[in-house]
């Protein structure tokens, strides 16, 4: 078992993972406290295992869809979310996760010791809506990781690739609807029984000393929270009360920003951690 440092298993997605072999589907098992009778559900990837772009993209920056699936990022796309983050949140909320951005921005104001010149990290980003979010509220030190490339062509955010973030210490670490899918090999990445943990401990050691993890992440509803994970697939895991607490083992946990509505959580309706490093 390697909770803090990834490992590599054999196997690459996107695959069904009907078809791993026992030993891993055991150790998948282990990491979320599943029973022995547990199997993977038989479920084959998309044809297109990418991303879909319609709902994963704001509103407001529909109109920059095609240079968006290229993944190049203009001054103008940047520009227009800078503008949707100040005149209508809602505006700059991908259309799968209702109130994100509002939960997002709701979640850096509680963190005050920020200021202009703090350095983050936004870990896993299709289109720039967090860091138009980061922006609008005048962070100047903004820096987005993916282990796709981004063609950003704007000085205000830097890329670097996941593989080379290492090396680099941060305030503030924001990661939205992303860990879920790491290990399953939907975007074509390693089989990893422990990605999502392993993501996590990756946080904790890019932070600096008492900096700031923002994590949205899709739980198990309040009736359900005792039942183990639900893992739906090669498409995410849907976390338990008892992984969630494994996830942010070595974080202080400070507040929990919810659904509007309340605690209607899904895939599509994910609650943000607020921790910090101890």
């Amino acid at each position: 078992m390697s909770l803090n440092k990834r490992e590599y298993y054999g196997f690459t997605g996107p695959m069904n993972l009907i078809h791993l072999p026992n030993n891993i589907v055991s150790l998948f098992r282990d990491s979320y406290n599943l029973p022995d009778s547990w199997q993977f559900p038989d479920i084959d990837p998309e044809p297109n295992a990418s991303i879909c772009w319609g709902a994963q993209v704001p509103t407001s920056l529909h109109p920059s869809l095609d240079t968006l699936k290229s993944n190049v990022w203009t001054s103008e796309i940047i520009d227009a979310g800078i503008c949707a983050a100040r005149e209508d949140i809602d505006s700059i909320t991908p259309v799968h996760y209702p109130n994100a951005g509002k939960m997002i921005r709701d979640a850096i104001n509680k963190i005050p010791s920020l200021d202009k010149n703090s350095k983050i990290l936004i870990a896993g980003s299709v289109s720039p809506w967090i860091e138009s979010i980061c922006l609008a509220n005048q962070f100047t030190n903004i820096t987005t990781s993916d282990y796709e490339v981004r063609k950003v062509e704007d000085d205000r955010i830097k890329f670097v690739h996941a593989n080379d973030i290492s090396d680099t210490k941060f305030d503030l670490i924001i990661s939205f609807s992303s860990i879920e899918h790491d290990g399953l090999g939907r975007y074509g990445d390693p089989i990893n029984p422990y990605g999502a943990f392993n993501a996590v401990d990756e946080f904790y050691e890019s932070l600096n000393d008492n900096g700031y993890l923002l994590c949205g992440i899709p739980v198990l509803p309040e009736e359900k929270k005792q039942r183990p994970s639900l893992i739906q697939g090669h498409l995410c895991v849907i976390f338990s009360n008892k992984s969630v607490q494994k996830l942010f083992r070595k974080f202080k946990m400070l507040d929990i920003i919810k659904q509007p509505d309340g605690w209607n959580a899904n895939w599509q309706h994910q609650p943000i951690y607020i921790l910090q490093k101890q």
